[in-house]
């Protein structure tokens, strides 16, 4: 551009110069006209931008990380000029963690005309990343002058991980006796009288204690009570989200945490352990913690786990979970974390170490 605009001055000056030394009537509109024309092209070029629009034409989708997924993204010149260059980025913005990396396109757009541009990303991370459209620069028909534009367009996804099935040794079975839990079993019956777990036709051998006599009399034939099994999670995985780093260093950090959290869950779940995930969220400044017992709770999880937020203040989750737990005790206890597991350990709580556990990939 820059070196256009001095073709242009030198032009100029010299156009002038020859209609100063010769009276020719034509070189003297050939000067004018010279002169004129970028103003023109600016003016044209001004309208055209103000009918430009930008928008993405994908929805909101799962990504896995490493996966390289076409993002389109739609553009609109809805006036009657053309748009000889134009240039914006695609500003990708993993978390909310202020990592942010840039790619620049380039293109040209005729008048009255919808493009569609498809640009192929392949995330680095896993977590929440949002793509914006930033920095958009129009240039007129001489590319002396350059315009602004704002577009308010951003698309979000969730980019997963790659699983990695870990070896864990869980003990005890996650059956109880009746009255040592709140929670019960949705795939069998037991003995426990505080929940029911269904009712049913009677069979042969069923006791008469658990005939439902009332509704009995409403269907005209016996029906039986089952109760409920109650059931107890005695594995707990802790996610640290402590991290000391930041920009590039912070994000693989985070990255390798979250591959390793959801590959335990993944783990756990396939080996039908129930179990308790746990972490501190920055962003929303509680300690969070969900019970993983069906593969639709693990989908659940991931969409949550994603998308937290790192904190910087060593020893944040220990004492907040221990505040919160205080007299909880778990047979297993998995840590996954960076460099913090003593702070877990001065609350009575002995986690064993992930990363020092055998894995292998996931196909």
């Amino acid at each position: 551009m820059i070196r256009n605009l001095i073709l242009y001055i030198v032009f100029s000056v010299y156009g002038i110069i020859l209609s100063v030394l010769y009276t020719d009537y034509v070189i003297f509109i050939l000067t004018i006209a010279l002169c004129l024309l970028p103003i023109v092209s600016f003016i044209l070029t001004l309208i055209a931008s103000c009918s430009l629009k930008f928008s993405f034409e994908n929805e909101s989708v799962r990504i896995e990380k490493g996966e390289s997924y076409p993002l389109s993204v739609l553009v609109d010149n809805n006036s009657f000029f053309p748009i000889g260059k134009c240039k914006f980025y695609l500003i990708c913005n993993y978390g909310g963690q202020k990592t942010k990396i840039k790619r620049k396109i380039k293109f040209s757009i005729s008048s009255r005309t919808k493009q569609k541009l498809e640009v192929r990303i392949c995330p680095e991370y896993c977590g929440k990343i949002q793509i914006q459209i930033a920095k958009i620069r129009i240039y007129d028909y001489f590319k002396i002058f350059k315009l602004s534009k704002r577009a308010a367009n951003s698309f979000e996804a969730v980019i997963y991980p790659k699983l990695q099935f870990y070896f864990l040794e869980v003990k005890h079975s996650n059956y109880l006796v009746r009255g040592e839990s709140e929670e019960f079993s949705d795939k069998r019956p037991g003995d426990d009288p505080s929940e029911v777990f269904q009712i049913r036709d009677y069979q042969q051998g069923d006791r008469l204690q658990r005939i439902h006599w009332k509704l009995s009399s409403k269907k005209k034939t016996l029906m039986v009570k089952d109760f409920s099994e109650p059931v107890i999670t005695e594995t707990l995985v802790l996610f640290d989200l402590y991290c000391s780093n930041e920009g590039a260093k912070m994000m693989d950090e985070l990255d390798s945490l979250m591959e390793q959290v959801l590959s335990v869950s993944y783990s756990l779940i396939t080996q039908g352990h129930r179990h308790y995930v746990s972490w501190y969220d920055a962003a929303i400044d509680q300690i969070i913690r969900r019970t993983i017992y069906k593969e639709e709770d693990f989908y659940f999880l991931m969409e949550e786990i994603v998308k937290s937020k790192t904190y910087q203040a060593k020893g944040v989750f220990a004492k907040n979970y221990a505040a919160l737990f205080p007299s909880e005790k778990m047979t297993n206890v998995f840590y996954v974390g960076k460099d913090n597991v003593e702070s877990f350990e001065m609350f009575g709580l002995k986690p064993e170490v992930v990363s020092k556990i055998e894995k292998q990939s996931v196909d």
